[in-house]
């Protein structure tokens, strides 16, 4: 049996009513797919528009399972993590995607610089797929809707190295108190983040400041933050903004490194105006901070929304002055904090209601009175 889409009608026939009846579990997600396929190809912003307004294909070659495989593989970009996504060994996993290939006629799949890239058509098909597999899941299988008392669903965020103190804590408490049967897992996103094409590690959401990230993520914008002084009221040496010869030998630092690094970029950028600055005390999480400020004369140089936001989480009120920095560390380090995830994932009810928390979180980070 063939399905043929016609342009300008935009549908298809079924040429033989006994033969659809014995596919008719295939047919109702096949029949959506390609009048949905059909539409796109005859709308006006198709690439392929002009070049081919018909098309056809063998349905009883193709099944809901193996564009599950695809919509797996499209977010995992990992025959091995889509395969544990789905339940299934990687052999199987491989002999599915040969079989997409073989009934697509695309290699959809090919190996890239972080794992196995999309190939333009494959690319082209993710929005579609994943409306209508939520579709197929919605309307057709009748799933229940998302609930969040009875889930079990398993939440995968990565967080950019410094945003995890402020970030993951208040997340992993909301979660696991509004969704007690679900399991959240927290992962740091790798230095180069920005320059990835995509999520990786069966990351459902990421939290950073790859404002400048090409990469074809959906992408909501948190906060802004810039690089500042924080001392404690009535410090000595308290200037409401102070040149970077002054950060460097009027004050001593109390460094904040997270684990693994072995500068800052205000290390950094001293360093190439020939400055150095001391740190007696360095840190690597911003526990215990609020006594340290309070009771010395030393400095603590950060994203001051980010620092100041998790202090007041800890319970603790600091009065605290904030310094500003020469206009080239606002300029070079002011960061623009943002949430990512798949376009695919959009209409995901489980992930919205993710999001929504994170969007609270950076609202209360970006309401953090900041006295400059």
């Amino acid at each position: 049996m063939r399905l043929v889409a016609r342009s300008p009608q935009k549908h298809f026939f079924i040429p033989n009513k006994t033969t659809f009846d014995a596919y008719i579990c295939k047919m109702n997600f096949i029949d959506i797919y390609y009048s949905y396929t059909a539409y796109a190809m005859c709308s006006d912003d198709n690439p392929l528009q002009g070049e081919t307004q018909a098309f056809a294909m063998d349905i009883g070659k193709l099944d809901l399972n193996l564009l599950k495989v695809l919509d797996a593989l499209l977010k995992d970009r990992s025959v091995s993590k889509a395969a544990q996504r789905l339940n299934l060994s990687q052999p199987a996993m491989s002999h599915a995607l040969n079989r997409l290939r073989e009934q697509l006629n695309d290699p959809l799949m090919v190996r890239g610089h972080h794992g196995m890239d999309p190939t333009p058509y494959a690319e082209s098909l993710i929005e579609p797929l994943s409306k209508i597999l939520s579709l197929i899941e919605r309307d057709i299988l009748r799933q229940d809707p998302f609930d969040p008392q009875l889930t079990e669903r398993a939440f995968t965020i990565g967080v950019d190295t410094h945003l995890a103190n402020t970030f993951i804590p208040p997340l992993v408490l909301s979660v696991i108190k509004n969704a007690p049967h679900s399991s959240v897992h927290g992962r740091l996103l790798p230095s180069d983040f920005q320059h990835r094409p995509h999520l990786e590690g069966g990351i459902d959401l990421a939290i950073g400041t790859a404002s400048n990230n090409p990469i074809k993520l959906a992408r909501e914008f948190l906060f802004r933050d810039e690089i500042c002084g924080i001392v404690r009221r009535g410090h000595p040496r308290y200037k409401r903004k102070i040149s970077l010869k002054e950060l460097a030998n009027n004050f001593e630092h109390i460094g904040y490194y997270v684990k693994g690094e072995r500068t800052t970029i205000i290390d950094d950028l001293l360093a190439d105006h020939g400055l150095q600055r001391h740190c007696p005390v360095t840190v690597s999480d911003l526990q215990g901070l609020n006594e340290i400020l309070l009771y010395s004369d030393l400095i603590l140089v950060g994203a001051v929304k980010q620092v100041l936001a998790t202090i007041d989480r800890f319970g603790i009120a600091l009065p605290y002055h904030i310094i500003r920095l020469p206009d080239v560390v606002t300029e070079r380090y002011a960061s623009n904090v943002s949430m990512y995830w798949r376009p695919q994932d959009s209409d995901d009810p489980a992930q919205r209601w993710l999001r929504d928390y994170v969007r609270d979180i950076g609202s209360t980070i970006n309401s953090t009175r900041v006295d400059l």
